[in-house]
């Protein structure tokens, strides 16, 4: 195969998936338990991110892969799955839609995701010195809805707000939780800087944590934020 999608239709439950060097398009796992390894060294990415859902009764295993999105979209969405999704050694970042960063990954209505040894990134907005023109909005690095999540040994990053003419963009944050839940050993949370204005305001930094309204329980061990 020289996509990774048709391998991904191809493969039956259990099938372990070895990805060689290059950069392919975006990708969908829909209900199928595999593994995704990329090629030893890194030099594996999809260029178009990965969507993950209905994994009720499989499980997913992903590792050494680099996850990008060209746009908004997360570089990788966990949707309506209630099975095991592990990523090792993976590096994530965010996209980005006109001047606005997008965010690094998404979790909905999902209860069993684990991060380990990975870079999260949501992408900066970018500057926009236009006359009566505000800088882009930073990207957050995991945004969590009705989520339940566990990371080790990951560093976790918002994006920066864009600089403008009028005022600046605000940062992303770190992570942000609404009605989930998320455990985090020997991990690092970074909220984003707000950008500069030349005449308006500036854009606001962001925190590396952030519980938004609704229930969201966070435990972090051994762990920056």
């Amino acid at each position: 195969f020289t996509e990774l999608q048709p391998a991904i239709d191809a493969a039956i439950d259990g099938d372990v998936l070895f990805i060689g060097p290059g950069t392919y398009g975006p990708a969908v796992v829909d209900g199928k338990g595999l593994a995704l390894v990329g090629f030893p060294g890194g030099g594996v990415t999809l260029a178009g991110g990965l969507t993950v859902r209905n994994q009720t009764f499989h499980n997913l295993v992903v590792v050494g892969v680099n996850l990008r999105s060209p746009n908004l979209a997360p570089a990788l969405r966990v949707e309506n799955s209630s099975g095991h999704v592990r990523l090792q050694a993976c590096d994530l970042q965010g996209g980005q839609v006109w001047k606005d960063g997008g965010d690094a990954v998404e979790l909905r209505a999902t209860s069993s995701v684990v991060f380990v040894d990975c870079a999260i990134r949501g992408a900066d907005g970018l500057d926009d010195y236009g006359p009566l023109q505000s800088g882009g909005q930073g990207g957050w690095g995991v945004d969590a809805q009705s989520a339940g999540f566990a990371l080790h040994r990951c560093t976790v990053i918002g994006g920066d707000g864009g600089a403008g003419d009028e005022d600046g963009g605000h940062a992303g944050h770190g992570m942000r939780l609404y009605q989930s839940w998320a455990s985090a050993t020997s991990s690092r949370f970074e909220g984003g800087d707000g950008g500069l204005a030349l005449y308006g305001i500036d854009g606001l930094a962001r925190p590396g944590v952030a519980l938004s309204t609704g229930d969201a329980t966070v435990e972090l061990l051994a762990t920056q934020a």
